[in-house]
């Protein structure tokens, strides 16, 4: 079976699908190849930036967004012992700057079904589930793309948002440079009881071996981030660990059920280039971070939101096309060198103190607020242009 798109996009996670409905905003036709069944059940990067929430307001989705999400128009972070605050993060000096001057907490599967309905809802995207790319043949003129099952398609533009395991970037022979942290660190989705359900902040463990914070992202619902754990741990002890977790945060008797955990090694790695003539990378294809402060997938959403401008103008006017897409491979390198690289560092570092160290650290909070260092970071965070 053969078909013509002007963009195939490989990878239905948030970066291809937000990519597509860009696209199909402007009115152009896409397909998206996904090699899974159907999109996957848990719930992975749960933090959506303002910048990212700006993205999705433009492609007029954030109403869906906000009715299933927990917005945080301020992040306080509160110290799990006596729930005393320890750091606020206020998105409300943004105001001026952008429709979106707040967070949002809201698991990635969520994510991705209120992408994949809107992008369906468009009539320009065919979304291909249990589709893998098999190899692909570029020229000058466009990329000839074979994908499982006999599909064959021809299109101008080729892009890999197919994740850090990415079929395109083995083809094009690319490696993912950088490095990879010692530590690794614990993912658990819990839920508490009614009494230990707080909303006045998320809670932070300072005083834990490796910094450990929960963040609520549905109604008794919380993700628990441990930074550092022993490499002893096994998989099976996960959920074990995660109970051990909840009740050191929130207290003998809050644990309910362990929904989901994962164990992973934190990167800091590129490619060092993410264009190869009609080919382009985006999202972990092209990068990979520690997902601390959100810098994960909202840095993905922020590739989809510039590739997709990119696109947009260069079909328009083929002659701009290959100058366009190098703007975008030059920007975004940019940007993840000098926000994205300097910020894992800095998490790392401190999310790996040793216990006494990282108190001391808390202790000296009065004076970080009065220097202005919140303010600072919550610009930071926000990942909005020209604020950091």
């Amino acid at each position: 079976m053969s078909s013509n798109a002007p963009i195939v996009v490989s990878g239905a996670g948030p970066v291809g699908l937000s990519l597509a409905l860009a696209l199909a905003r402007s009115g152009i036709r896409s397909v998206v190849l996904e090699k899974k069944p159907k999109i996957d059940a848990h719930s992975r990067a749960t933090l959506i930036v303002p910048r990212s929430l700006e993205f999705f307001y433009r492609l007029g989705v954030l109403a869906p967004f906000l009715d299933q999400g927990q917005r945080n128009d301020a992040i306080r972070i509160l110290r799990a012992s006596d729930r005393k605050p320890m750091l606020t993060f206020d998105f409300s000096e943004l105001a001026d700057r952008t429709p979106t001057p707040y967070a949002l907490a809201l698991s990635q599967d969520r994510t991705e079904r209120i992408l994949l309905d809107a992008v369906l809802a468009t009539g320009l995207v065919d979304i291909a589930f249990d589709t893998a790319l098999e190899r692909f043949d570029a020229s000058e003129d466009g990329v000839h793309i074979i994908a499982s099952g006999g599909r064959e398609l021809e299109a101008k533009v080729l892009v890999g948002a197919d994740g850090a395991h990415s079929a395109v970037r083995k083809q094009l022979g690319w490696e993912l440079e950088g490095k990879t942290y010692p530590t690794r660190a614990v993912l658990a989705d819990v839920s508490v009881s009614p009494e230990a359900d707080t909303t006045a902040g998320w809670l932070a463990d300072p005083n834990a071996g490796s910094f450990t914070i929960a963040i609520r992202f549905a109604d008794g619902v919380w993700r628990i981030i441990e930074a550092a754990v022993d490499d002893t741990l096994a998989e099976e002890d996960l959920p074990g660990h995660a109970k051990l977790l909840t009740e050191r945060m929130f207290g003998p008797g809050s644990w309910r059920q362990t929904l989901w955990t994962a164990a992973y090694k934190k990167h800091e790695r590129r490619t060092s280039r993410l264009v190869a003539g009609r080919v382009v990378l985006a999202g972990d294809a092209a990068h990979l971070n520690s997902p601390a402060g959100g810098q994960g997938m909202n840095a993905g959403l922020a590739d989809a939101e510039l590739l997709a401008r990119q696109l947009q103008q260069g079909l328009a006017q083929p002659h701009l096309l290959q100058t366009n897409l190098h703007h975008y491979e030059q920007e975004r390198i940019r940007a993840f060198d000098r926000d994205i690289r300097s910020l894992t560092d800095k998490l790392e570092a401190m999310e790996t103190l040793p216990a006494w160290a990282r108190s001391l650290m808390f202790s000296a909070l009065g004076l970080a607020r009065a220097a202005g260092l919140e303010r600072i970071a919550a610009r930071r965070l926000s990942m909005l242009p020209q604020l950091h």
